[in-house]
């Protein structure tokens, strides 16, 4: 255990002594930071806090009008996302709510979605962890060491893991603090969710920060360990960064592409918005929750078993 402890301690070293690592932290901060100020200063000068019911009484009107003219060229989703929007508006007149007041904990709930930068971020640096010891001549190096080829590759698999967690923290920190700082750190309003069957219930943004976090937090898993495999596999730093990062930015585009094929049930890009299955909308309809994370666990087995078996049996002269 302790000559684990060391090796990942070890390539935990690799990665932060790069200067490239502490540019993508600090990249990571100020795209956070940017972000959430441009949003505060638009909000500054949209609706304020004594109008905004006439606002939402027009923006009720407006999406009812829009149903009954052009309900049959909408799609099925389009509908309901309007009939939903209908829904939150309406309980948020009734029960005195302003929609378009904003605070901290609902801004860092917003926050969730920039998972995939840290995504793209994990990717470039997964990219190196095996293919690089190969292109810099260290792979040998690496095995001489009485550890086994599984343990070194553990300890890299580890490392990967620690980097992305470490980026989160960046993320959600920072944008505690950039929002505290922005919106204050007074009580939060309460979030207004709709489920399948119409109903309108208020939550808890700071708990569905987290619940989005962990949720995104499972597709950053799946890429990473895409990304590590590929890394494994072909000993290609810009094959691991390339691939992923395009399946990553355009797994949405094929699925929509191909939805109305009964196989695309069984890509991995179909079940990466887990949110989404969770709120019962999810890309195609009938997925649930379920057969997602069954979908996920087989393809992240898949990816660590090729990356094990391919790495102890490689031949390094090779």
């Amino acid at each position: 255990m302790a000559n684990l402890t060391g090796l990942i301690r070890n390539e935990q070293m690799k990665i932060y002594r790069r200067p490239r690592t502490w540019l993508l932290v600090g990249l990571l901060i100020a795209i956070v930071s940017l972000l959430f100020f441009m949003e505060w200063r638009d909000r500054a000068t949209a609706i304020g806090v004594s109008d905004w019911r006439p606002e939402l009484e027009t923006h009720i009107r407006d999406m009812q009008q829009m149903l009954e003219q052009e309900q049959d060229g909408l799609g099925e989703k389009a509908v309901r996302n309007i009939q939903d929007s209908i829904r939150e508006s309406q309980y948020a007149l009734d029960h005195n709510i302003n929609p378009f007041v904003n605070t901290m904990w609902q801004m860092v709930s917003h926050s969730a979605n920039l998972i995939t930068v840290v995504t793209l971020f994990v990717i470039i640096v997964t990219g190196d962890l095996v293919a690089g010891e190969f292109a810099w001549g260290t792979i040998k190096l690496l095995l001489i060491r009485p550890a086994s080829r599984s343990k070194i590759l553990l300890a890299k698999y580890a490392a990967m893991l620690l980097f992305a967690l470490f980026l989160l923290a960046v993320l959600f920190v920072t944008a505690i603090g950039v929002n505290g700082l922005l919106y204050g750190f007074g009580p939060e309003q309460p979030y207004l969710a709709v489920s399948s069957d119409g109903t309108v219930t208020e939550k808890s943004y700071a708990a569905l920060a987290l619940q989005t976090y962990g949720l995104n937090s499972i597709s950053l898993l799946l890429m990473a360990t895409f990304a590590f495999m590929v890394s494994t596999v072909f000993r290609s730093s810009t094959m691991a960064i390339g691939f992923s990062a395009g399946l990553l930015l355009g797994g949405t585009m094929i699925v929509a592409q191909f939805a109305k094929y009964s196989w695309v049930n069984y890509l991995l890009f179909t079940h990466l918005d887990l949110r989404q299955s969770l709120e019962g909308r999810p890309i195609v309809p009938g997925t649930t929750i379920g057969f997602s994370l069954v979908v996920m666990a087989c393809y992240y087995l898949l990816f660590l078993a090729m990356s094990w078996t391919v790495f102890r049996r490689r031949d390094v002269a090779a």
